[in-house]
């Protein structure tokens, strides 16, 4: 009995543009999509790989770096170490670090006394230096500088104090740029340098202002205000 043409089935299988003869045309699209999604995931994967390779050689390149730079320190450290111990650098960082320090501690100020040639004539004033403690009682300190004997450095010019040696500081307080200042009833004393009192009001409130920038300061004497 012949078999029917439609039931054969070929004994050869042609593949062209993707369309494999013999089979169905629902057959031939369904081996299409599968070999495209292969294909697919075959790129997706060769990518993947090679992203992987790059990442390893980054890795690579770094841990090299890395290994090369730890090798030169090794090396090259004690001879600079050295280097520096022989020049003397060490020391004068050190110095310079601990000057600077020494700075922040203390605060360059000048004390203001007056030159005199006689009573009848005019004053001006010479300047010396003095380092005082940067703290919160650096005014106090100041004012206790002032008051006490004139340095040597003044008196080489001729300079005097218009204050009197006797007195002493009781305390010291500022508002709004206006310093307060309480002195012992020693500061009334009479002197040889002034006739009256006025000139050391004068040089109190000239050293007050040039380093602190007070605009007025207001005396205390004994518990009393003295309006000057």
């Amino acid at each position: 009995m012949p078999i029917p043409a439609e039931a054969a089935i070929p004994f050869r299988i042609l593949i062209d543009e993707n369309i494999i003869r013999g089979f169905s045309s629902d057959v031939n699209r369904c081996l299409s999509r599968k070999k495209f999604k292969c294909m697919l995931m075959g790129m997706n994967s060769d990518k993947k790989h090679r992203h992987q390779g790059q990442l390893v050689k980054i890795l690579i390149i770094i841990l090299s770096f890395l290994i090369i730079l730890a090798i030169t320190l090794m090396i090259t450290l004690p001879k600079i170490k050295a280097s520096f111990d022989t020049s003397g650098v060490i020391p004068l960082i050190k110095q310079h670090l601990n000057d600077k320090e020494s700075q922040q501690k203390e605060l360059l100020l000048s004390l203001y006394f007056p030159i005199v040639s006689s009573n009848d004539s005019s004053h001006r004033y010479t300047k010396t230096s003095v380092m005082i403690k940067n703290d919160s009682l650096i005014v106090h300190n100041f004012i206790e500088k002032l008051i006490n004997a004139v340095p040597q450095g003044a008196l080489i010019e001729g300079a005097i104090s218009f204050i009197p040696p006797q007195t002493t500081l009781i305390g010291y307080s500022a508002v709004n740029s206006i310093g307060y200042v309480h002195f012992s009833g020693e500061f009334l004393n009479a002197t040889i340098y002034e006739e009256g009192t006025s000139l050391r009001y004068e040089q109190v409130r000239k050293n007050l202002r040039e380093n602190f920038s007070l605009v007025d300061v207001v005396f205390i004497i004994n518990d009393e205000v003295i309006n000057q």
